[in-house]
C-alpha cells in the first residue's frame, strides 16, 4: 500500500480485493463444506481489511465489493437447501430421516445434538424461505401457516389476527384438510376474526391434492428454478444483510437499538431461553401465566394483546401484528409514518413491555391493567420526538396523543393516573442516540 501525503485512491486498495479473492479461488469455494464456508465468511473475510481498517477509513466502494463477495458465499449456502427439497440422493436420504421425520423445514429449530453443518444450514433458512413457495401435491410437507403455498404470502402474515391465536401451529395442509378445515383457536373469535375465517374459508375451497410430493418453486425467477443470482440481487437490494439498517440509523437511544437486534437474534433472556442454559425457574409469563417466549411475550400475551389492539384501533386497522417480521408489513398498510417513526413506535411498546416484566420479576410489582403497560410506551414516544426532525417528532407526539386517547376512553381515571407517575420514569430510561 502506498505510504505517502496523499489520501488514497480506490485503486490503492486493490490489493486487499485479491487478498479476499485469493481465500476464495474457484475451486475452493466449490468444495468447501457448509461450515468450512461459514468460517470462512466469519474468520477469514471478516478479519482481513481488521488491519487496514485501523488506520484508514475504506472508500465505499471497496467496502460494497468484499461485502460482494461475503454475500456471494452465503448465496450459495441456501443452494444447499433447494437441493434438500427438490433433489434425490444418498445424502438427501440421510438428512431426510434424521431432520424431517416430522415433514417441511419451516418449524425446524437448532437442537443441542444437531452436526456443525447442519447448525450452519439452519443459520440461513430464513432467508431460503424468503424466496421460496409450495406448489401442493400430498400436502404432508408444507407447513399451514408458515409456508407460502396459497400464493406467494404465507396464511400467517394473510391473517395475523388468526394466526396469532391458532392451536394448530406446526399443523400441515393435509393435517388440516383432513379435518375439513376445522380449526383450533385459543379463544372466541371477535366479529373481525369470524370475518377472517370466512375469507381463509373462500381461498381454501379451491384447495386439490394429489399423489405427488410437494414441491417447492422459487418465486425470485420466472422459470421457478433456485438461482444463486437472484437470491444475491435481492440481498443486495432489500435482504436481510441490509435490515437493521434502519435500526441502527433510527432516533432511539443506542442502548434500546442494541436491545432490539438481540430481540431479532432470540437473545435476550427471556425464560425459555434462560431454561436452555439450566435456569432451574417458573418459566410461565408474570402478565398471563403461559410459557413466556419472546414471540409470547411482545405480541400474543392477553396483556400484551390489549395494548396492540389499542394501538390498531387507534390507527383505524382491522388486524394486528403477531410477530416482528408482520409488524413492518403491518404498519406501512396502514399508516404513511416515516420507517424511523414505525421503528420508534414499535421500540417504545416493547421496551416498555420489557421494563414491566422486569419489574414485575424482581420487585414483585405486577401491573393491575395493560393501561400501565400503554401509558410506559406513550411516556417514551413523547420524550423522544425531541430528538426527531419535526415532521417525525409530531407524527409521534400525535400517535402518543391517540394511543392515551384512546386508553382513556376504556379506562379513564386509571390511565390518567398511571400516565403522570410514569411520565417522570421515561426521563431515566431516555438517553440521547449517540450521533443524532
Amino acid at each position: 500500500m502506498p505510504v505517502g501525503p496523499d489520501r488514497l485512491l480506490v485503486s490503492d486498495w486493490s490489493m486487499l480485493e485479491e487478498k479476499f479473492l485469493k481465500r476464495l479461488d474457484g475451486w475452493k469455494s466449490n468444495t468447501l463444506s457448509l461450515g468450512g464456508r461459514v468460517t470462512v465468511i466469519n474468520s477469514c473475510l471478516t478479519s482481513c481489511p481488521v488491519y487496514h481498517m485501523s488506520m484508514h477509513l475504506l472508500p465505499k466502494t471497496i467496502i460494497t465489493k468484499l461485502d460482494k463477495i461475503r454475500r456471494r458465499l452465503v448465496c450459495l449456502l441456501c443452494k444447499w437447501w433447494w437441493k434438500l427439497e427438490r433433489e434425490e440422493g444418498l445424502w438427501q436420504t440421510i438428512v431426510r430421516n434424521k431432520y424431517l421425520r416430522q415433514g417441511g423445514i419451516f418449524y425446524i429449530k437448532h437442537k443441542q445434538v444437531d452436526s456443525a453443518s447442519w447448525h450452519d444450514l439452519l443459520k440461513i433458512k430464513q432467508l431460503y424461505l424468503l424466496g421460496r413457495c409450495m406448489v401442493i401435491g400430498d400436502g404432508r410437507r408444507t407447513d399451514f401457516w408458515g409456508d407460502a403455498w396459497c400464493g406467494h404470502t404465507p396464511l400467517s402474515q394473510l391473517f395475523p389476527s388468526l394466526h396469532a391465536i391458532s392451536n394448530d401451529l406446526g399443523c400441515t395442509v393435509r393435517e388440516l384438510a383432513d379435518r375439513r378445515w376445522n380449526f383450533s383457536f385459543k379463544r372466541w373469535l371477535d366479529e373481525h376474526n369470524q370475518r377472517c375465517l370466512v375469507e381463509l374459508g373462500d381461498k381454501l375451497m379451491g384447495v386439490r391434492f394429489n399423489q405427488d410430493r410437494d414441491k417447492p418453486v422459487w418465486k425470485w425467477e420466472k422459470s421457478g428454478k433456485f438461482s444463486v443470482k437472484s437470491i444475491y440481487t435481492h440481498l443486495s437490494s432489500n435482504g436481510i444483510d441490509r435490515s437493521f439498517k434502519h435500526l441502527w440509523k433510527a432516533k432511539i437511544p443506542l442502548k434500546i437499538k442494541i436491545w432490539l437486534w438481540l430481540i431479532w437474534h432470540n437473545a435476550i433472556a427471556t425464560k425459555d431461553n434462560m431454561k436452555k442454559r439450566q435456569w432451574e425457574g417458573d418459566t410461565k409469563c408474570r402478565f398471563c401465566h403461559e410459557k413466556e417466549t419472546i414471540g409470547h411475550l411482545f405480541f400474543t400475551c392477553s396483556a400484551v394483546a390489549y395494548v396492540w389492539g389499542t394501538v390498531t384501533n387507534t390507527l383505524g386497522a382491522t388486524t394486528r401484528p403477531g410477530c416482528f417480521s408482520q409488524y413492518f408489513w403491518w404498519i406501512t398498510q396502514h399508516s404513511a409514518f416515516s420507517r424511523n417513526v414505525q421503528i420508534a413506535g414499535l421500540a417504545a411498546i416493547c421496551w416498555a413491555i420489557w421494563k414491566i416484566r422486569n419489574r414485575a420479576c424482581f420487585e414483585g410489582k405486577l401491573i393491575r391493567s395493560p393501561v400501565e403497560l400503554i401509558c410506559t410506551a406513550c411516556s417514551f414516544l413523547t420524550h423522544w420526538a425531541g430528538i426527531h426532525n419535526e415532521t417525525d417528532g409530531a407524527m409521534l407526539r400525535s400517535g402518543s396523543a391517540g394511543l392515551q386517547e384512546e386508553a382513556l376512553r376504556v379506562h379513564q381515571v386509571y390511565a390518567r393516573n398511571t400516565r403522570r407517575r410514569l411520565e417522570d420514569d421515561a426521563h431515566a430510561d431516555t438517553v440521547r442516540p449517540d450521533g443524532d
